[in-house]
């Protein structure tokens, strides 16, 4: 049994199904949920049997005073009466949320252990999922502002996320519940993004889609943290942290969990070259194509890793624009030399090469031709001057 003492690590880390599935549990009884997967480790390998006390989470979730100890049999009760349902082409599965739940009043605690059937929606994920802190949501009043932050911070690495009406009634359980849109709207939509906007730090725009007058279908687009650490792995590879604290920032910017493994797998790598394969991960997850993001980047470092020549390739178009950025607007003669300290400051500050003798290599298999592609920006630039 697990016994949890503080809340410091509190990210939730789910499938794209699960965030997707319907249920119907109020925001007390989402929290609790939440909270219990929050405490999932990344290299548990099945559930465990969590001990909780009720203070710590009341405390989490920003309750002051005793009240919910009287209310934990209630809750308890309302969530193992409630199921959870996946719904795919096949048919559909009904799971419970929890296997076990048992409260010891005397001392003030819950035990709680997830159902088995929910493995493969919260352990040992590989793919496109949802990955978010407990303290981002644990002000939220409502089930509703819950569900919908979950829905579109799981589209934040694209941006947009287009949600057919019907779909999203569902998700957030008011299938039957407000039949005119503009009751949904008033009742459910707006208020959702408002408590949304008002206490986390997610941003989005919102636009309805409609068929002649109807509404069919909502956007949101322009998704982003308005506060984030990072808000794109770009950012990530630009502070002085060790690479493997770059690798995990980079993955969490683009909604993804990576494991030990494979974090380590990937930090084997020269860091210019895990970078590149990162821009070339993102680039195709862009585009919406990418299942399994961790195994998409293994295969690009193992494909340059193979093919020593696109290694080189990449570092030689990387340098030579940051040269070509250095002297774009330059109209007079540049110096070899300075052209050479120049590439050396890039390899060090730029790809985070410092081995004098690996920069030296490098310059003396790039630097004629780098030396060149100046030359002949240069002669351009003098051409376009004298029009």
């Amino acid at each position: 049994m697990v016994a949890l003492k503080t809340i410091e690590n509190d990210t939730i880390v789910k499938s794209n199904k699960l965030n997707e599935a319907l249920f119907n549990l109020s925001s007390i009884e989402y929290k609790l949920v939440l909270y219990i997967a929050s405490k999932i480790k990344k290299a548990d390998k099945d559930f465990k049997t969590y001990k909780i006390p009720v203070r710590e989470f009341t405390q989490a979730i920003g309750v002051k005073g005793n009240a919910y100890h009287k209310e934990i049999e209630n809750i308890s009760e309302e969530i193992m009466s409630k199921p959870i349902k996946f719904v795919d082409e096949e048919g559909f599965q009904i799971s419970n949320w929890f296997s076990y739940i048992r409260y010891r009043r005397n001392d003030g605690y819950i035990e709680v252990r997830f159902d088995a059937n929910l493995k493969p929606y919260l352990l040992n994920l590989e793919g496109n999922f949802l990955q978010y802190t407990f303290r981002q949501i644990s002000s939220l009043k409502s089930t509703h502002s819950i569900r919908m932050f979950e829905l579109i911070k799981q589209y934040l690495v694209i941006g947009h996320r287009i949600i057919d009406l019907e779909d999203l009634r569902k998700m957030l359980d008011v299938e039957d519940k407000y039949k005119r849109y503009s009751n949904f709207k008033q009742r459910i939509l707006l208020r959702a993004i408002d408590e949304i906007k008002g206490k986390t730090d997610l941003r989005f725009e919102v636009e309805e889609i409609k068929k002649g007058r109807s509404v069919q279908k909502i956007k949101f687009y322009d998704i982003k943290f308005m506060e984030a650490e990072f808000n794109s792995y770009e950012e990530a590879f630009v502070t002085d942290t060790p690479l493997e604290e770059k690798v995990k920032n980079a993955f969490f910017a683009l909604g993804v969990y990576i494991r030990e493994d494979d974090l380590k797998e990937i930090t084997s790598y020269p860091e210019m070259v895990v970078q590149n394969a990162m821009e070339q991960l993102n680039n195709k997850m862009r585009s919406g194509s990418v299942n399994y993001p961790v195994s998409y980047l293994k295969g690009i470092l193992q494909n340059l890793h193979d093919a020593p020549e696109a290694m080189e390739s990449s570092v030689y178009d990387r340098l030579c624009k940051a040269i070509c950025d250095t002297y774009k607007g330059e109209k007079g003669t540049v110096p070899g030399w300075l052209i050479e300290e120049t590439a050396k400051s890039v390899l060090k500050i730029d790809l985070k090469i410092e081995d004098e003798e690996q920069m030296n290599s490098i310059w003396s298999q790039f630097g004629k031709s780098i030396i060149q592609q100046v030359n002949k920006m240069i002669e351009k630039n003098r051409r376009l001057g004298k029009k």
